[in-house]
């Protein structure tokens, strides 16, 4: 493959000039004299011996031999390095660089003599020789490719953290990994050579990596390594010089050490139980990318949405919000999980499908749902394909779903997910190493190459692979409304579009040649489109083989349901049936009519009823659904699937339980009122509602309204539809409370499973106690350390009830003194005998700590919050509360945690009565400039240079901040504002700190944009009113200005242009709710607009 050249010609250069010091000077850099072989991208020029370089190219005549060739040899492979962006590949990308035209031959010999002084080979592929792709390879990866728009940029990025997970196994897996990824890049790449090179560069930043402690912020990692380990750039085997590579090192040293390897933003995952059977849970990854296919819009327009689950996902994962823009070339959305650790995973049966409402310009516009795996059965006894998470790890104990069929894996094993005790055939080299029990069903792990069998069902396998295929199949199509399968999966209304992937990504839609679908009895046929009722089997074939399948029900393309009432009589009328197929409903039964209609009665259906079973029979086909049943009232359904037909009580973290129908969607709103305690109540507010929503999706306006009431607050919500009103569901922090007495602890009207208890001396020392069934009384436990009290007790309940906690205080004179133990003035504040003593005390503490940003107790809080966070709400924890009264203390926390945790900080607003939005330019410049000296010192301690110290707490800051404005837009020009002591304004504009240039024009194009999408109509709004002069509002219409001054409002608390924030505050949070989107684009405008009008009056 390769050609030698022969032995260098250095009489050849014995020129002398300016240029030939050049030659000198690069190679006594490395401590040669001359050429001894090594690659040409290892010598390190520099930007000014580069444009010498090109300069004599330039102006020299050009030669065979000499100095010339020696020169234009390097200056070539520099260039590619540089500006080379992977586009045709031809001699004009040099010579219209050097502004010249020189011959082919000339070229060729010059190259040909230079790869010789040089001592490096010239490369040829199928005996033909390759001078331009030889200068391309010599200069390592072109930098212009690994941009953050570069399209090879991302596979490096992968490489990286496949190799960690692989651990020590990684020299010997990435070789094949990364042919197979140069496999697909242009010819010159594919090369032994630049495998090794990239294989030796992946393995150097996971090395860099590992060097890096713990204690430094992820976000500093280049800089620690830039002052610690000043040659550590020069040991890796690309290199690297211009920003946009250098921005790849930052991303890949910074990166989450996980891989989410199918680009999907909901992983199936089994995780090993201690009885070794296995649980199934998904899995959200913070950042995903999908193809814009699988979220499809019927507005192309639109460049942002928000999902949010529906259906029971939206009860068993309260708070998960996935935010997605549109990439830059509208390929793919780019997802990120914005709510906190608390939504990362959950519990969920590996036959179940997840539902999401896709929400753009406030509203819901759609519904998407990712299929659970289809169920075993005689004809399916092999149901998926399962990889081991850790791929070194021939016995992992948590596994990621990796295809419906074909598989290959770089990992030794894959697992088979089988009927249980299912007979197994191998063939072609493939082998059982062993098979465990996973629920009702079987965990078969395989190895080798070939095939596996069972009855009519055969996969195609590979182990120890050079990369990681998994094939998988997603249909995409129009739901029917109203109407699920009796597992809960959707119903399509006609054939869906499918979409397959092999490689990690969902590409075009699959060609109708390349479906087939199951017969009776389990073989595959041809695809048609000539059912139109029932479910089918569909399967994906790539070269003859059936590669993936996916079960899918569908109902006629024109299939609608719509209700009937006459009085008190109900019925259901369904439309677009096949004629004379048998329809029941409940005890209700029917004819579809010529008409292709039949309508049912619902007369004997429950009041509280919100589903009932309809059954469809057409000839062979049958369908049984599930249907919702709506009336004009609107309904309040709870987790039972029943209306709401009386007043009932719930806890607010039960809200995404509950669902919302509103069948007047031209007038029907949600109403809503805060009341607090002793009988203070608030105006009540209203917002438009879908047809059908979670309350999880006011969850939180809801939460920040009772926090702002108090502990003893509650929120009672209603329909209002069609001039009827449902019953009121009440809202309250919690359904049930302890009780503590000298010795004991006792409750009424719930079963309790556990108990917990928590220091809040130390936040480290906790404990649980099971509690038996129907006991109503429970003893403190003996071994009780009430020296490292007051004790936070914290009481889990069977049901629905929520129970509030307790607090057992200590009357011990002696402070508690463990290892984590919060400073003595910090202890006595939590034993003081109120909540509203313990929470001002504890605030007057933390008010004298902002100052001193290295003080233990800052981590000790942030332990406590997360300790009590995954068992309770942190509302209930004094210390959350106490923020609300000190804003320096939050920022300060903010700022503090890593970014990884500052989701959690931000939901924190919805657990005490403060908002981020509203807390004072001063608190968040403070705590900006106390968590730069945090850091430093931190640093300092670690024996850095001072410089490199500032570096680093200046570039962790900055990441921080970044990642608040990616989570929370509107708070951009707070951060902004804030910053500009440590940072120069250059600074902040590069890194998408800043506010609009025209702050006071992007507000009114906002104002404009927000009207015209009206989402405020029929809310009821609370009245806002700005104190300053706004002239931008006055053309707005009354209801608009109400509407449109909450941002405007909100900047003037932040700039203490007024105090008043408890009056104003359920405004507020009524007019984001409405419209995030108008929220997050106007406030950091307002705030830019006041910050001008300050500045001219000085």
């Amino acid at each position: 493959m390769l050609e030698s050249a022969g032995s260098p010609l250095s009489s050849s250069y014995a020129t002398g000039n300016r240029f030939q010091a050049i030659l000198t000077d690069i190679l006594a850099e490395l401590g040669l004299e001359a050429p001894d072989g090594r690659p040409l991208h290892v010598y390190r020029v520099t930007e000014e011996q580069y444009d010498q370089m090109q300069l004599y190219c330039m102006t020299a005549e050009p030669q065979s031999s000499g100095l010339y060739a020696a020169i234009f040899t390097l200056w070539a492979t520099e260039h590619f390095r540089s500006s080379y962006d992977g586009s045709h590949l031809t001699w004009r990308f040099l010579t219209d660089a050097l502004e010249k035209n020189i011959e082919w031959s000339q070229l060729v010999e010059t190259t040909t003599w230079g790869l010789r002084y040089w001592q490096r080979p010239l490369r040829k592929s199928d005996h033909k020789r390759l001078f331009l792709q030889s200068l391309l390879v010599e200069g390592g990866l072109p930098q212009e490719m690994l941009k953050p728009e570069g399209r090879y940029r991302s596979q490096i990025l992968r490489l990286v953290g496949e190799a960690e997970l692989r651990g020590i196994m990684a020299a010997e897996a990435l070789p094949g990994l990364v042919r197979s990824v140069t496999s697909r890049w242009p010819e010159g790449f594919r090369q032994d050579d630049v495998s090794d090179l990239i294989v030796g560069f992946v393995l150097g930043l996971v090395n860099a990596r590992q060097q890096i402690p713990p204690q430094i912020p992820r976000e500093s990692s280049v800089v620690w390594l830039d002052g610690q380990r000043p040659n550590w750039r020069n040991e890796l085997s690309i290199n690297i010089g211009i920003d946009a590579a250098k921005s790849l090192l930052d991303e890949a040293l910074k990166a989450e050490r996980r891989v989410n390897r199918h680009n999907d933003f909901a992983l199936r995952v089994l995780r090993k139980r201690e009885d070794g059977d296995w649980s199934s849970f998904i899995e959200f990854p913070e950042k995903a990318s999908v193809d814009r296919g699988i979220i499809p819009l019927s507005d192309p327009s639109i460049q942002a949405i928000r999902l949010r689950p529906t259906g029971p996902l939206s009860a068993a994962l309260p708070g998960l919000l996935i935010r997605g823009d549109l990439s830059e070339d509208g390929s793919t959305w780019e997802l990120r999980r914005t709510s906190g650790k608390r939504t990362v995973s959950v519990a969920w049966p590996v036959g179940e499908s997840v539902r999401f409402g896709v929400l753009a310009d406030g509203k819901v516009t759609q519904e998407i749902s990712i299929s659970g795996l289809e169920e075993t059965s005689f004809d399916r006894p092999l149901a998926g394909i399962w990889v081991g998470r850790n791929k070194s790890d021939d016995m992992p104990d948590k596994l990621d779903y990796l295809a419906d069929g074909r598989a290959a894996t770089t990992a030794s094993r894959l697992f088979v997910q089988s009927e249980s005790d299912a007979e197994i055939a191998c063939f072609d080299g493939m082998k059982i190493v062993d098979r465990t029990k996973f629920q009702n069903h079987s965990l078969v792990c395989v190895t080798g190459q070939g095939r596996i069998q069972c009855r009519t069902q055969s996969l195609s396998l590979k182990t120890s692979s050079d990369e990681e295929l998994g094939a998988q199949i997603r249909a995409l199509g129009k739901v029917a409304l109203g109407v699920r399968t009796i597992g809960g999966d959707v119903v399509y209304k006609g054939w869906p579009r499918f979409f397959g992937s092999e490689a990690g990504s969902y590409g075009a839609d699959i060609s109708e040649r390349n479906l087939r679908t199951v017969r009776p009895g389990g073989s595959w046929a041809p695809f048609s489109t000539s059912k139109e009722l029932g479910g089918s089997t569909i399967g994906w074939e790539l070269n003859g083989d059936v590669v993936a399948r996916q079960r899918i029900w569908m109902l006629p393309h024109d299939f609608l349901v719509s209700f009937l009432e006459k009085g008190r009589e109900k019925s259901v009328r369904l439309t677009g049936l096949p004629v004379g197929a048998q329809v029941s409903c409940g005890d209700s039964t029917g004819i579809v009519s010529e008409s292709r209609c039949v309508e049912l009665s619902l007369a004997n259906l429950p009041e509280q009823a919100s589903k009932t079973e309809l059954d469809i029979c057409a000839g062979d086909n049958r369908l049984r659904l599930v249907l919702d049943v709506w009336t004009k009232s609107g309904a309040i359904i709870g987790p039972d699937d029943c209306k709401l037909i009386n007043r009932r009580t719930i806890a607010r973290s039960k809200l995404n339980d509950w669902r919302l129908f509103n069948p007047d969607e031209v007038g029907g709103t949600l109403s809503a009122r805060l009341r607090g305690a002793a009988g203070t109540s608030w105006p009540p507010v209203s917002f438009k509602v879908d047809r059908e929503a979670s309350l999880g999706a006011y969850s939180s306006f809801i939460k920040s309204a009772l926090s702002l009431g108090g502990p003893d607050a509650e929120m009672d919500i209603c329909i209002l539809a069609h001039g009827r009103e449902t019953p009121k569901l009440m809202i309250a922090q919690a359904t049930s409370k302890l009780r503590v007495g000298t010795d004991s602890l006792s409750w009424e009207g719930c079963d309790l499973i556990q108990i917990k208890w928590q220091s809040l001396s130390d936040p480290e020392i906790r404990f649980e106690q099971n509690i038996g069934p129907s006991l109503r009384e429970s003893l403190v436990p003996d071994h009780l350390d009430m020296s490292a009290g007051p004790w936070m007790i914290l009481a889990t309940a069977q049901g629905h009830e929520v129970m509030r906690p307790a607090i057992l205080p200590v009357f011990s004179t002696e402070p508690a003194e463990t290892k984590n133990a919060f400073s003595l003035d910090l202890q006595s504040a939590a034993n003081a005998t109120t909540r509203q003593q313990r929470v001002a005390r504890i605030s007057e503490c933390l008010r004298h700590r902002v100052t001193i940003p290295t003080d233990p107790d800052w981590k000790r809080i942030e332990l406590l919050i997360d300790s009590v966070s995954k068992v309770a709400e942190p509302a209930w924890i004094d210390q959350v509360q106490s923020l609300a009264l000190t804003p320096d203390a939050a920022t300060l926390i903010l700022l503090r945690s890593e970014v990884d945790s500052q989701a959690d900080r931000l939901a924190l607003e919805e657990e005490a009565p403060f908002s981020w939005m509203t807390l004072p330019f001063g608190a968040w410049k403070r705590a900006a400039a106390s968590c730069y000296a945090d850091i430093q010192k931190i640093l300092e301690n670690s024996g850095l240079p001072t410089g490199t110290c500032n570096k680093i707490a200046s570039d962790t800051v900055m990441s921080r901040c970044e990642n608040i404005v990616s989570l929370r837009p509107e708070l951009s020009a707070h951060l902004f504002f804030a910053l500009l002591e440590i940072f120069s304004p250059v600074e902040l504009v590069e890194r998408g700190l800043a506010p609009p240039a025209q702050p006071l024009r992007a507000l009114e194009e906002q104002a404009e944009l927000a009207v015209k999408r009206r989402l405020f109509d029929r809310c009821n709004l609370l009245p806002n009113a700005p104190v300053g002069n706004w002239s931008v509002l006055e053309r707005f219409d009354r209801e608009s200005r109400s509407m449109l001054a909450a941002p405007i409002v909100a900047a003037e608390l932040v700039l203490k242009e007024r105090q008043d924030w408890s009056n104003v505050a359920l405004a507020l949070l009524q007019c984001r709710q409405i419209d995030p989107l108008y929220f997050e684009a106007a406030l950091p405008a307002a705030i830019a607009v006041l910050f001008q009008r300050k500045t001219s009056n000085d």
